[in-house]
């Protein structure tokens, strides 16, 4: 029933019917549309046979811009994506990385579950960087949780100058470090746990250390001392050596820790002035 169709200046592509209502239709119908195409002689528009090249490769070039594009665009949004959840697990977990490789690695949330959530009744201790926690991890370990506080100018300086100093370092009268955990909002160092407290703890509250026992305890810190003095690679000064520092197992071995502030001490030391020698 129509008797009027005008397709101008639409650029459309394809081959233009030669039936029904399209038979009586004029060129100035079709203006300003290069990809339509006729049978030979219809309407003066090119011939469908002889374009029909020209036409594929238009549509093949237009096709593979838009899979290109496509496939860009998946791309960037799948590494972003893989970014995010990258940077999500990773302040989600462990970061043990600073102590190197042959230690535990465990996650911050296993350390939370650990200590029931951090909890006062776990709580042996607050050092001078932080509390300490004791936990109970999967495998029935029993260990000592050290929490750095949240100090942006020192919690990180001291973590940091802590894992790579007891990294170093191997004594039977060191107390063992399994792991370290970092996130941008949590770091603790988990360490062997000590069932007799500190030194501070037997000579203040329990009182019941005999002159033989304090000789070794005495000898257990000096024979750390020595190994942190001498056979270390630099030496080692510990800096904060107190009764509170020294822990003791359930043989009563004296077992030296907090190393927050200690010194590795290289050549320069000795050269740069009195205070450092």
């Amino acid at each position: 029933m129509l008797h009027l169709l005008n397709f101008s200046y639409n650029n459309l592509n394809g081959s233009v019917p030669n039936q029904g209502a399209f038979r009586n239709l004029s060129a100035t119908s079709f203006l300003r549309n290069p990809g339509l195409c006729a049978a030979t002689g219809w309407l003066s528009l090119p011939n469908c046979t002889s374009s029909a090249g020209v036409l594929s490769k238009r549509f093949n070039k237009k096709v593979i811009m838009a899979v290109s594009i496509g496939t860009f665009l998946a791309v960037c949004c799948i590494l972003g994506a893989s970014y995010i959840f990258f940077r999500k697990t990773k302040s989600e977990t462990f970061t043990n990385s600073l102590m190197g490789r042959g230690f535990m690695q465990i996650s911050s949330q296993e350390l939370n579950r650990a200590t029931e959530g951090f909890n006062a009744s776990n709580l042996l201790g607050t050092g001078i960087f932080g509390p300490v926690y004791r936990g109970l991890l999967s495998d029935n370990t029993l260990v000592a949780v050290k929490v750095f506080d949240q100090d942006p100018q020192n919690s990180f300086k001291n973590f940091n100058k802590e894992c790579r100093i007891l990294s170093k370092i191997r004594h039977r009268n060191l107390v063992k470090v399994l792991s370290c955990c970092s996130t941008p909002e949590f770091r603790a160092l988990v360490l062997q746990f000590m069932s007799k407290g500190s030194l501070e703890q037997q000579l203040h509250q329990d009182r019941r250390l005999s002159l033989k026992m304090r000789l070794n305890i005495a000898l257990d810190v000096a024979h750390e001392m020595a190994y942190l003095h001498h056979d270390c690679s630099p030496p080692v000064v510990h800096c904060d050596l107190k009764p509170s520092n020294v822990l003791m197992d359930e043989n009563m071995t004296a077992h030296v820790t907090g190393f927050g502030i200690a010194r590795l001490v290289t050549s320069t030391d000795f050269e740069s002035s009195s205070t450092s020698r």
